[in-house]
């Protein structure tokens, strides 16, 4: 049998490859097509077999299967099966769109199957339980319940960090959607708060503003509130603007008062700038100017009467019209003394000092006489100002010249004095002459009596110079003689030599002996040998000092010609020149000559490295003195905050201009510090001014607010007299917010006390009622007699009820029901079924039928009376009936 089957096997199994591809095309069998898949060796065969297999499970074994063309080929397959020619919009069923989204590889495939999966629940199974982690993730992304979230995230954590991230995002984004509808409804609730707060506080400086920004965020808002929130609002809103309304009004009314008042203060100034022109410089004539000046005061009066002007102007109308009057006195003066004045003017003053003086004390009898106020002077008022300080002016030159003359003799007796005492004749014999010249010019008795014994002295000299030379001469020459060889220092010994040369030449106005000069002269150039080497090193390290200095002016016209100016450093220029010059003194001494032309060198290489910084340190000048400038025009700024700010910023403006000469400087530093300091203590005057203000305005609120707690409850009119002061004042918010409550709890108060008077009224006026329902019940006339019926009560008909002509058709126990439910008190427990039969039949009949709720009292009462009850009933009803007031 085995031979057999050997020689009869199926030909998909035969060892020809194009059999088995033959027998493939017919075999349907799924089974043996399985079979045929896993016996083949030939891929392409294999894979059509699996293309002719349509049964899922088959192909969901063959996705398993070992070789990797039969599991990708399976898997495509049974895609093809589970998609429907429509596409995905086809599949219904949960589980099939699992399936699709397992198999494909098509992300928006997958995407679009996982979308279409409708149950929550079955979304977080396969988030949770499939092997797929893509699967896993898209089930996920569909879940949009927040238990269902959070029991998914518990799950994912540590096993899929994907699913568990998205869990994470999508719960923190719920709770921010929370957390924003609860910010929301915050947001609406402080709407309201800061709407009712406005309504409140009543209007205020900022109540437009305010209302704006609610009326704003409003059209934001409202999309978030209730139906009752927007009613309410807006019946809020509506209130807030009709506050704003009336205040507009007010407004209106204060403004109209104010041109009227406005147009009595033009009149006013049209006044002071017609004063103003009569103070400027004109050629009125005396007549002119007095018949000008006549309607002024009138006119002035006149609108005194209707508005009072500000004390400024009504002092610079008195000030104004005071110098008017000052300068009229003075030209009708200078009318009478014309001729005088003119005279003087044109006196010659050129002349002695008494001269002088006699003219001065004139002129200034003229300038007292002819005083001209204000700030204009006319020209004659000039010309003699002028005069008088050109008087004063050579008086003053005449004093200084001679003060300068007399001081110079003083200075020339002292130097010859001096040459006396140190017995240089010859000096002051010169002296002597120059000096007896001076004087015959004029000088003061002590000064002549000191140049008459200084001339004493000098004859006294003449006489014995002579005797007392040659023992001089011979102590010089053995001084001389003695500083040959000696070990002293060159330079201190060429000053010893030199002393001693000065002091022969000193004596040379005595007796001639050559031989003792010729000994100290012999002497002399001995004793100076050592200092030649000496002087010729000296010789040598300055003209080393002078190519020092050459070299150093070199430098700095390099400096100068390859500096980028617009760029400079100034400070590291300024601390260039300053080294500059302090090694140049340091190359000291040269020559005399060099010294001259080296100087004139380095100070040209200088000047082209200071002219630039001098130009620099001039605009730095010029931008400090224009902010010097500008703090002191913000003295005159009738806008002090803005003039503070902007002295600040004229503050930092000053810090950042660059480097200024220290004096010029400190000196525009004190006038900006100055004019800052005066704008400050300008600003705390007002902070004062404003602060006495508001105090006074506190103590005036309190003291009315003292004065309202002292009111009875029944003075509600002096309350609101007292309110309406109040509200005239400006307060700080603080002061008005706390203030006004005060004033709002006064106010509670009295209107407490009227309700719980108008109530006591109300019940006494009740109980009339009820004492004349009690006495008809109980035929007491007394009683029936003294109670007194509210108004409103249908008197005549009490009457027929005493008189017992009324009929008794309603029921007492329904009218004690029907006010008990007016009363909204509780019925008893046996008649809640008659009760509901009641109120079911006032709801068919419409409630009271439009009636109000003393109306329908009354109406029950009268009721009442054609009723027969107990004395239970009657009980309950009165009970009833208080119950309802």
């Amino acid at each position: 049998m085995a031979l057999l089957k050997k020689f009869f096997k199926p030909k998909w199994q035969h060892d020809n490859p194009e059999v088995r591809r033959q027998a493939l095309s017919d075999l349907q069998d799924e089974a043996t097509l399985v079979s045929f898949i896993e016996r083949e060796s030939h891929t392409e065969l294999r894979l059509q077999a699996v293309q002719k297999i349509r049964s899922t499970s088959v192909l969901q074994q063959l996705a398993q299967h070992k070789h990797d063309d039969v599991r990708s080929s399976a898997r495509q397959q049974w895609l093809q099966v589970l998609l429907p020619e429509q596409g995905i919009d086809g599949v219904q069923d949960n589980q099939q769109l699992v399936q699709i989204a397992a198999l494909t590889d098509d992300q928006q495939l997958r995407l679009a199957a996982i979308s279409r999966i409708t149950d929550q629940q079955e979304r977080l199974q396969l988030a949770q339980t499939h092997p797929v982690a893509k699967v896993r993730l898209a089930a996920a992304e569909g879940i949009v319940d927040a238990d269902k979230l959070q029991t998914l995230q518990q799950y994912a954590q540590g096993r899929d960090k994907a699913v568990y991230r998205l869990c994470k995002d999508r719960l923190a984004h719920a709770r921010a959607e929370q957390e924003q509808l609860q910010a929301q409804q915050q947001q609406l609730q402080q709407f309201q708060e800061q709407l009712s707060y406005l309504n409140r506080l009543g209007y205020q400086p900022d109540f437009y503003a305010r209302l704006q920004v609610l009326l704003k965020d409003w059209l934001t808002l409202r999309a978030l509130a209730s139906d009752d929130q927007q009613q309410s609002i807006d019946a809020a809103l509506q209130q807030a603007q009709a506050t704003l309304d009336a205040h507009q009004q007010e407004e209106q009314r204060r403004q109209q008062q104010q041109a009227q008042q406005q147009a009595a203060a033009e009149q006013q100034a049209q006044l002071l700038e017609q004063l103003h022109t009569l103070l400027q410089p004109s050629e009125l004539t005396t007549e002119a100017l007095e018949q000008a000046l006549k309607p002024l005061q009138q006119q002035w009066d006149e609108a005194y009467s209707q508005h009072k002007p500000a004390a400024s102007d009504i002092r610079a109308f008195e000030n104004g019209q005071q110098i008017l009057l000052t300068q009229l006195a003075t030209l009708q003066t200078l009318e009478q003394q014309q001729a005088e004045l003119s005279a003087w003017l044109q006196t010659d003053s050129s002349g002695s000092e008494q001269r002088l003086k006699q003219q001065l004390q004139q002129g200034r009898r003229w300038q007292q006489q002819l005083s001209w106020p204000g700030d204009h002077k006319p020209q004659w008022w000039q010309a003699l100002h002028d005069k008088l300080e050109q008087l004063d002016a050579q008086l003053q030159q005449l004093k200084n010249t001679e003060q300068q003359r007399r001081a110079d003799i003083d200075r020339q007796l002292d130097v010859l004095q001096d040459n006396l005492q140190r017995g240089h004749s010859k000096e002051a014999n010169k002296l002597l002459s120059k000096l007896q010249q001076l004087i015959q010019k004029g000088a003061p008795a002590e000064q002549q009596r000191r140049l008459r014994s200084l001339a004493a002295q000098l004859h006294d000299m003449r006489d014995w110079q002579g005797f007392a030379t040659t023992p001089k001469k011979e102590a010089l020459v053995a001084q001389m003689q003695a500083l040959v060889g000696a070990d002293i220092a060159p330079d201190v010994l060429a000053d010893k030599i030199q002393q001693l040369q000065t002091e022969w030449k000193q004596l040379a106005g005595g007796q001639s002996d050559q031989a003792l000069w010729d000994q100290f002269q012999a002497a002399g150039d001995q004793a100076f040998e050592p200092c030649r080497e000496y002087f010729a090193q000296r010789a040598q390290q300055r003209e080393q000092f002078v190519e020092a200095r050459r070299q150093l002016i070199a430098e700095l016209n390099h400096y100068a010609n390859n500096m980028e100016w617009q760029q400079a450093d100034w400070k590291a220029v300024q601390k260039t020149l300053d080294v500059a010059r302090q090694t140049f003194q340091q190359y000291s001494p040269v020559d005399r000559a060099a010294h001259k032309a080296t100087q004139a060198e380095f100070r040209q290489a200088c000047d082209a490295i200071q002219q630039p910084l001098q130009q620099h340190y001039h605009s730095n000048l010029q931008q400090k003195r224009a902010l010097v400038d500008t703090a002191q025009a913000l003295l005159t700024s009738d806008d002090l905050p803005a003039a503070i700010e902007q002295a600040k910023a004229l503050q930092q403006q000053w810090k950042q201009v660059g480097m200024t000469p220290r004096r010029e400087d400190q000196k525009l530093w004190k006038q900006f510090r100055q004019h800052c300091d005066a704008l400050f203590a300008r600003l705390d005057e007002q902070r004062q001014a404003r602060k006495a203000g508001i105090d006074e305005a506190v103590s005036k609120a309190e003291a009315l607010v003292a004065q309202a707690q002292s009111l009875q409850e029944t003075q509600r009119s002096e309350l609101a007299e007292l309110t309406a002061q109040f509200n005239t004042i400006e307060l700080p918010r603080g002061a008005h917010q706390r203030l006004q409550q005060r004033l709002k709890d006064i106010e509670q108060r009295q209107q407490q006390a009227q309700q719980q008077a108008h109530k006591a009224a109300e019940l006494a006026r009740w109980q009339g009622l009820c004492d004349k329902l009690q006495a008809l019940h109980q035929g007491n006339e007394p009683l029936w007699q003294d109670a007194q019926l509210p108004s409103g009560c249908d008197a005549q008909l009490f009457e027929q009820a005493w008189q017992q002509l009324l009929t008794a058709d309603q029921d007492a126990q329904e009218l004690c029901i029907r006010m008990e439910i007016l009363a909204n008190i509780d019925s008893p427990t046996a008649d809640q079924a008659t009760r509901m039969a009641v109120q079911v039949q006032r709801l068919a009949d419409g409630l009271g039928k439009g009636l109000s709720r003393d109306d329908e009292r009354l109406q029950l009462v009268h009721l009442w009376l054609k009723a027969t009850a107990s004395d239970e009933l009657l009980q309950r009803f009165i009970s009833a009936l208080k119950a309802s007031i």
